[in-house]
């Protein structure tokens, strides 16, 4: 019955349809991808249907929300545990800037690795001041992106190069984010939960920067 909805889903949906959300979540219902880019080429016929079936295979359900932002299906958090957070990211952007020595960047080298990455030990980026969202060279960025990728979608170049080339764009107005206490905060912490797909990182930044102007109006 699930993957009959989803057939309807992808009948239903234009091929053309901008201003949207795809969504797909795992066999448990927890929400894996969540774009305004498909995980897979929708046209038809479809010429490259492996990471599609690679997902049916495990279980997943694949959702298209037609002319509705990804930022209205991220998870509602309530408001007193919202000024929560963002309180701790402030304090934590006070402490890292009160004692420089010890801030850690956030590169690839402190996060888990998919399968298919190298054994070769990558050079570490230096330290570098500023905006947490970029610690890394973007060449650097892009590598670790394409190898997220590849390791997600091994047999969809198409849909590889498509979320690829959509990240980099994110990474890049993240990188000019001017640097400061509130944003650094959100940002360490994003970077920290989801790098590097950096679409995810952008989305979720501005919907706690909203969430911050609005508690302090």
């Amino acid at each position: 019955m699930k993957q009959t909805l989803l057939l309807l889903v992808l009948i239903a949906a234009p091929l053309s349809a901008s201003g949207s959300c795809y969504q797909i979540n795992d066999s448990s219902g927890k929400t894996i991808y969540l774009e305004s880019t498909p995980p897979w080429s929708l046209e038809l016929p479809a010429t490259d249907t492996g990471a599609r079936d690679a997902s049916r295979a495990r279980g997943e359900q694949f959702i298209i929300h037609l002319g509705r932002p990804c930022s209205d299906f991220v998870p509602t958090r309530d408001p007193m545990m919202e000024a929560v957070r963002m309180m701790e990211a402030v304090r934590r952007s006070n402490v890292d800037a009160e004692r420089p020595t010890r801030i850690q960047p956030t590169t690839p080298a402190q996060r888990p690795q998919p399968a298919a990455t190298s054994s070769a030990a990558r050079p570490t980026a230096p330290a570098r001041a500023g905006n947490p969202a970029c610690q890394v060279p973007e060449s650097q960025a892009r590598s670790d992106l394409a190898t997220t990728l590849s390791a997600r979608y091994p047999n969809s170049y198409y849909t590889k190069k498509m979320l690829l080339d959509a990240g980099m764009e994110k990474f890049r107005e993240l990188c000019a984010i001017p640097s400061g206490f509130v944003s650094d905060g959100v940002l360490r912490d994003l970077n920290e939960r989801y790098y590097p797909s950096f679409s995810t990182i952008h989305m979720l930044y501005e919907r706690n920067m909203d969430a911050y102007k609005g508690l302090h109006r």
